[in-house]
């Protein structure tokens, strides 16, 4: 599967002809990555557009931010996750990268404070994130880094240099790619779009039992937290489950704007329905942990309107 990354240099432009243009292979174009942010004050000037015609044509968003060798990691990671939360926050397929490439010695920590500090800004967001880096670099700099990270790699008029981990081969700099504006950097994941999704996105999976309404959005596991934005007319957010009444799931709800969080447990026959305040969304945590006498119970949830 193809992958462009886009940026102010060579920005979407047109992505229904993204999408639905062919690779050799008969595939399609089903994601795209773009850069959000470099160093902490500048916003790429394609970012709104490109993740605006982007979700308007149903594609699945990477945001990378840029990493400057002299920059302060915390500062500029917390200006990346607001910028994203500022410009339609994540969507379930998003993915979350951390381009490290610049600087010297053991790049790790920076990379990982980097993406901390994204990820508190985020709300704890059930998005996995990930590092890119060129081959050369990546083996000086960053071979320390965590094994639980996605690894994005470049190099450029070689073989796949198939790295330790690594899950996306950045193959080229100068591809042209239908859509995208001039040639443009292009990457390989060997997999197909369901596993892409699995990788970046790694649904909850719910117990067998039936629970207790159709048409659930998304099921929450145990000690999970996942993001949701609601859709246009929604007024609350019903929340489901088929817990033991007397030893119900609790859930903590934080919104995406300045409210306190919602505290609410949900057992069966306890349909809770949460009246949205206002503001882009929200992260439901599902507060009790895996292995507490609640954890095989299904938590879903629905929109109302």
């Amino acid at each position: 599967m193809l992958i462009a990354d886009t940026n102010e240099f060579h920005p979407l432009i047109n992505a229904e002809q993204y999408k639905s243009s062919r690779e050799p292979d008969g595939t399609y174009h089903p994601v795209i990555i773009a850069r959000a942010t470099y160093s902490d004050t500048h916003v790429d000037n394609a970012y709104v557009s490109t993740i605006n015609l982007a979700r308007a044509a149903g594609l699945h968003i990477g945001h990378y931010g840029y990493l400057t060798a002299g920059g302060n990691p915390v500062s500029e990671g917390t200006f990346f996750a607001r910028t994203i939360l500022d410009h339609g926050g994540l969507k379930l397929g998003d993915s979350v990268w951390c381009d490290d490439e610049e600087g010297s010695g053991i790049q790790t920590p920076r990379a990982m404070n980097f993406l901390g500090a994204a990820h508190s800004v985020l709300h704890d967001a059930l998005i996995d994130e990930g590092v890119y880096s060129g081959a050369a670099f990546w083996v000086a700099h960053l071979g320390s880094l965590p094994s639980g990270l996605h690894r994005w790699v470049a190099s450029y008029g070689s073989a796949d240099p198939k790295l330790a981990g690594e899950d996306l081969w950045q193959f080229a700099d100068n591809r042209d790619v239908p859509g995208v504006q001039g040639p443009c950097d292009a990457s390989i994941y060997k997999g197909t779009l369901d596993d892409w999704l699995k990788m970046v996105s790694p649904p909850a999976t719910p117990s067998p039992t039936h629970i207790q309404e159709d048409n659930m959005l998304q099921y929450i596991a145990a000690g999970d937290a996942l993001p949701i934005t609601w859709p246009d007319g929604a007024k609350a957010v019903r929340l489901v489950s088929n817990s033991d009444p007397t030893k119900p799931v609790p859930v903590k709800i934080d919104w995406y704007i300045t409210a306190p969080d919602t505290q609410v447990n949900v057992g069966y026959g306890n349909v809770v329905d949460v009246e949205i305040p206002g503001g882009r969304g929200a992260t439901l945590h599902r507060s009790d942990a895996p292995g507490s006498e609640t954890a095989t119970a299904d938590l879903g949830f629905i929109f109302t309107s």
